[in-house]
């Protein structure tokens, strides 16, 4: 991994941190000419690698600031090159002054949108999959989003992409001896451990691929939608769980008609809430189309939070008619006599909780509740998949494995069932990203920020 594989006539500089007044800022500086730069800055003494040096920067003989320093030597740096990093006050006049003064030495210019990672993938310091766990660290708000992105930065994922990719490199290798020994007994055995490899490979891809998306959802989160009939208290009860008034509370049905969202930290995942507009029959163009969105949201979410009274109780069906049991809870708000209402379910075959938002009572049943339902939905331990490209690529993976396996007695020719194999390598080679086009990096890299 320390390997440079890779080296950019330019070198590159930006800052790391937030522009703004802070204690510190951290500008970084990466290239084959990135010591240079100390010169420029008045600072001659020769720098050991990792080490911190409490120095002075001056431009043009003026002291800008008193700096900590410290040098990465390439290979054994973040980008496999020689790298800077100065750390200074995070005085605006400061970081404008030293970022203006770099883009004046010759060959140095401003680093793009992940431009540094871009250049560690580069020279073998990290693959692309561990890049977009670097990513999902970077954006990570909650602890699930933290755990996540981390394994996939260690580089576990990749280590499990790696090894199908080398299983596949196995058949290979089957493939070339079967051509050797293609009509004896070595070659039947041969022939027979090859389709075992097949069907073991293409299982364990469907049952990563079974997941139900839990990595793409710990990473942007799970979605929650409150429903209901207008006036049984959704509104209300988006700002209990918010704890904030985010939407408006009214006795006038309709209130509320456009889509308002809340993002939430719910036992350390990430959880987007969504309040609907109230399911009704209108003649109101505008609430009409509030109501078309909230139908819509139920079909989109992980959760919906069917809320009812005692007077339109029968209403739950007409939301959970295609969920199951795992992803909708019911609740009937309006209670107020708590222990007088149990002869409400006497004629209903079904699990709610009772709640009154007005008197808040049993509220912290509802956040239980909720706290439950997302956990057992993201019970999939470790999940490896945790991006729409990764995803892409193991389908298309898992498509070509299926159409060998179905097609195995059909092969008059073992060359093209290695030409076969040999795109399923090609498609984890993209996925972990020992070969890929530029389009992919420049999307990839893009969504990095300017210092990363």
């Amino acid at each position: 991994m320390d390997k440079i594989i890779h080296q950019s006539s330019q070198t590159i500089f930006a800052l790391s941190t937030i522009y703004g007044r802070s204690a510190v800022s951290i500008i970084r500086i990466s290239g084959s000419k990135a010591l240079q730069s100390l010169e420029k800055f008045g600072i001659y003494k020769k720098l050991e690698a990792r080490f911190c040096y409490f120095l002075p920067i001056k431009i043009e003989n003026e002291i800008i600031d008193n700096c900590l320093i410290i040098f990465f030597q390439n290979p054994k740096s973040f980008t496999g090159e020689d790298l800077i990093e100065l750390q200074l006050h995070g005085s605006k006049a400061i970081i404008h002054e030293v970022l203006n003064y770099l883009s004046t030495i010759e060959d140095y210019r401003m680093a793009e949108h992940g431009e540094f990672t871009r250049r560690a993938f580069l020279n073998g310091k990290l693959d692309l999959v561990q890049a977009e766990g670097l990513l999902a660290l970077i954006h990570a708000e909650t602890k699930e989003q933290l755990k996540q992105a981390n394994r996939e930065y260690l580089g576990e994922n990749s280590k499990i992409f790696q090894e199908i990719r080398q299983h596949i490199l196995e058949i290979f290798a089957n493939c070339e001896a079967l051509m050797d020994f293609p009509e004896d007994d070595i070659g039947e055995s041969i022939h027979s451990i090859i389709f075992e490899k097949l069907n073991e490979i293409n299982e364990k891809i469907s049952e990563y691929l079974n997941d139900n998306c839990i990595g793409e959802k710990i990473k942007d989160g799970f979605k929650i939608a409150i429903v209901g009939e207008p006036n049984v208290g959704k509104s209300s009860l988006i700002n209990y769980l918010a704890k904030k008034p985010i939407a408006i509370v009214s006795d006038i049905a309709g209130t509320t008609r456009d889509l308002v969202r809340i993002n939430l930290d719910i036992s350390g995942y990430a959880v987007e809430l969504i309040d609907t507009a109230g399911i009704r029959e209108t003649n109101d163009k505008i609430e009409s189309i509030g109501v078309n969105l909230a139908k819509n949201i139920i079909l989109e979410v992980d959760l919906i939070l069917v809320l009812v009274t005692k007077d339109n109780i029968e209403s739950y069906k007409n939301y959970i008619l295609d969920f199951d049991e795992q992803k909708h809870i019911l609740i009937m708000n309006k209670v107020d006599d708590i222990e007088n209402s149990k002869d409400i379910n006497a004629n209903h075959d079904m699990k709610y909780i009772e709640i009154s938002i007005q008197n808040d009572k049993n509220l912290n049943q509802v956040m239980n509740a909720i706290k439950n339902k997302i956990t057992n939905l993201a019970s999939t331990n470790n999940p490896v998949i945790t991006s729409q490209r990764q995803r892409f690529i193991l389908q298309k993976v898992n498509k070509s494995l299926a159409e060998m396996i179905n097609n195995f007695d059909n092969y008059q020719f073992i060359d093209i069932l290695t030409e076969d194999i040999r795109v399923v390598v090609n498609h984890m080679n993209e996925l972990i990203g020992d070969i890929t086009n530029d389009d992919v990096l420049d999307e990839l890299f893009f969504n990095f920020c300017i210092g990363k």
